[in-house]
């Protein structure tokens, strides 16, 4: 395929010079080209591409489509759909993404990690980013027919546990590897400029408003709580000198896919390289019902902790419940910025937040992990 060179302040790149930036530049002779570079069609063209636009709702980073695709010759083994994620077209996300690198991070996982990883993500057919103008663009493999979970009712506990379990594999793989030095050396650390910073003062501007907005689920503790993020948010999240790994970063049942017996995880623009705890108390506290988690929190931590054991990582129990409960109150930032720096577009939106803060608010009482407050 031919190729420009661009120049652009990490320097010269080279990218496709056909590389479609939308879905209606997706043409048949750039994904037929794609399909058989990765081993998918040999003799066989595509002759058609229809889309239609799937996963709409509040605070996505990117657009999906499904394609349909028609070929022309014998491919029985070709697929009849894939999945196309490309950049969004508002500035404001867009801006948003390119400061804290979503789309190049989600590209640099695909090219760099995820043939790494023992926990299934999606098979990538193509991987394309433009770091002059940050567009981007995906192929993957549709997903659709697996089962899926609602954030909103809760994951139930069995597929919790088939979830954590997936998680720690993948924790174990990476974990405090030599890697991270060279062809991981683009993961950022939690605690590296702009991440802390920008969340910092995302919840200084949105803190009012969130009070005002969910004062009903919100009791004096909380508040007190979420006061003192503005100016100790960097210093929480700073897990320098612990063992660190490959995070997720937005490790929640909207983001799996489960067949009967693996777990695929998608959406990896916001991995971090810091604590396991990270994806383990995220998940725990914000997608498992309350009543829920308080039955089986313990036999998930148990399920993650045996887990990296048996893989040979040395991890203390204590120290992990240590991580783990100064993960839950970092997770009271994120509905901090929803609630009150976020448009919510719908009533879905705003349960989902009621509900991730409800779950949130009630692990940090239970756990005592105000405690952990710098």
């Amino acid at each position: 395929m031919l190729q420009v060179m661009v120049e652009s302040e990490q320097g010269v790149v080279a990218i496709s010079e056909h590389m479609p930036t939308t879905v209606e530049e997706i043409s048949s002779s750039w994904l037929t080209d794609q399909l058989r570079t990765s081993g998918l069609i040999t003799n066989g063209e595509v002759s058609a591409i229809s889309h239609s636009q799937v996963g709409q709702g509040v605070g996505l980073m990117c657009l999906l489509h499904q394609l349909e695709i028609d070929y022309e010759g014998s491919e029985v083994q070709a697929p009849r759909s894939l999945i196309a994620k490309t950049a969004v077209s508002d500035l404001a996300t867009r801006e948003m993404a390119r400061t804290f690198k979503f789309y190049e991070n989600e590209v640099n996982f695909y090219r760099t990690a995820a043939n790494i990883s023992p926990m299934r993500t999606p098979r990538c057919i193509a991987v394309e980013h433009d770091k002059a103008t940050d567009d981007f663009i995906l192929i993957l493999e549709d997903l659709s027919d697996c089962s899926t979970y609602s954030q909103v009712d809760g994951c139930p506990p069995e597929i919790a546990k088939t979830a954590i379990a997936a998680l720690a594999k993948h924790h174990a793989a990476f974990w405090e590897t030599s890697l991270f030095g060279s062809q991981l050396e683009w993961v950022p650390k939690g605690w590296e400029p702009p991440i802390p910073q920008s969340i910092q003062e995302g919840v200084r501007g949105g803190l009012d408003n969130f009070i005002n907005g969910f004062r009903d689920h919100l009791d004096e503790h909380i508040i007190s709580l979420c006061s003192r993020f503005p100016d100790v948010a960097t210093e929480l999240v700073d897990f320098s000198g612990r063992p660190l790994t490959f995070v997720h970063g937005d490790f929640h049942v909207g983001n799996l896919f489960f067949t009967d017996d693996e777990v695929i995880a998608f959406d990896w623009q916001f991995p971090l390289h810091t604590v396991g705890a990270y994806d383990l108390g995220y998940f725990i506290s914000q997608n498992l019902t309350v009543e829920d988690r308080r039955e089986c929190e313990e036999d998930l931590i148990g399920i993650y902790h045996d887990s990296l054991v048996r893989n040979g990582i040395e991890y203390r129990r204590e120290q992990l419940l240590e991580d783990y409960e100064r993960v839950l109150l970092i997770c009271l930032m994120p509905q901090i910025l929803a609630g009150g720096g976020m448009e919510l577009a719908n009533d879905e939106a705003k349960k989902l937040v009621i509900e991730r803060l409800n779950r949130v608010t009630s692990a940090i009482h239970d756990h005592g992990a105000g405690s952990w407050m710098p």
